[in-house]
């Protein structure tokens, strides 16, 4: 069965709703989903969703950061650090999407 909010992760275990002006930047092979936004010319800013179930987590620790939110140049390859770990990334995500960024 296909997940609707990431399809490259059928097995994800949550639904979740991509607030807008992001978007579904997951690639099968990373450890979990991401969701991605434009942050200016030169990079974007993007939340990891780990899954809910913390036993399925990337670091298979049961890690209690389910969001992690990093800052990646513009093709996404090399990471500038982790912003936040946090639960609940979805509502920084949605404070993010009613401030302006770089159009390009």
């Amino acid at each position: 069965m296909t997940n609707p909010t990431f399809p490259e992760f059928p097995d994800y275990d949550d639904v979740l709703t991509i607030p807008s002006g992001w978007f579904d930047n997951s690639w099968c092979n990373n450890a979990c989903p991401s969701i991605s936004r434009r942050f200016n010319e030169d990079s974007h800013i993007c939340i990891w969703c780990d899954y809910k179930d913390p036993t399925k987590r990337g670091d298979g620790l049961g890690s209690p950061h389910r969001f992690i939110v990093t800052l990646e140049d513009g093709i996404g390859e090399e990471y500038r650090g982790h912003f936040y770990q946090l639960e609940d990334a979805l509502l920084f995500a949605n404070a993010l999407s009613s401030q302006s960024v770089v159009e390009g």
